[in-house]
């Protein structure tokens, strides 16, 4: 008899014991994570699907907490958004867990040089289960009145990944994520290339070209928008061009 599949529900449960082997529960191990604070009652959790490919490299899995509170104003409720990525990357040579650990070490290093990822909430056997950003970044430049902001901000994330001497074999930008107010990296895999040591001068302008002929697809094409992505982009990476 063919084993029935399991619903999303049933699937984040298992991930969430995976990550926290010694919660039975759900909500114990939600708990664990910190992501029920102490002053909030965990209602229910939904999800709308099951994994899902995320990207050429991973399997995603999103859902979303929901918790209710009480104070002086009465009554409210919140919802949070997470999601968990499996790590499945090309077949080759390197093994799956050392993969997945230079994703974590690039994750890492990308956040102590300034550039904006998701909250990590838990990693463990190719296995991240983090914060959901569904806006996507070109949506947000596209609608928000602070446009300027954003794309200084990209130009100077841009930079940072050239100064550390990133090499991303296609355009970037088109997996990059917003809260509405900011840039948010969110692949750190064969999307945002090997390094390059020594740092290549001409790997850096080949970014910001690439960039550019994006935005301008994006319909954002005008002298001073371009003007301020450009100015992030230098100042970060720390050099003329």
């Amino acid at each position: 008899m063919q084993e029935q599949e399991k619903s999303p529900l049933e699937q984040i449960g298992d991930e969430l014991k995976l990550l926290f082997s010694g919660e039975q529960e759900m909500y114990g191990a939600l708990k664990a994570l910190g992501l029920v604070p102490g002053n909030m009652l965990f209602s229910h959790i939904s999800a709308e699907r099951g994994w899902i490919r995320g990207g050429g490299e991973t399997y995603a899995l999103p859902f979303s907490v929901h918790m209710k509170g009480e104070n002086k104003d009465g009554k409210y409720a919140h919802e949070l958004k997470l999601v968990f990525k499996a790590c499945t990357p090309f077949p080759g040579p390197v093994p799956l867990l050392k993969i997945f650990d230079s994703w974590i070490a690039r994750r890492k290093l990308l956040e102590a040089n300034g550039v904006s990822t998701p909250v990590l909430c838990g990693a463990f056997s190719a296995l991240v289960l983090e914060e959901y950003l569904e806006h996507h970044l070109s949506d947000v430049i596209l609608q928000t009145n602070d446009r300027f902001s954003i794309l200084n901000e990209l130009g100077r994330s841009l930079g940072v990944i050239a100064k550390l001497s990133f090499n991303p074999p296609g355009s970037i930008i088109c997996d990059l994520r917003s809260r509405g107010n900011d840039v948010v990296f969110i692949d750190f895999g064969y999307d945002l290339g090997d390094p390059q040591l020594p740092a290549q001068e001409a790997t850096a302008m080949d970014i910001l070209n690439r960039t550019v002929r994006d935005l301008i697809i994006w319909k954002i094409s005008a002298q001073e928008e371009i003007d301020y992505f450009r100015a992030g982009f230098l100042r970060s990476y720390g050099r003329l061009l």
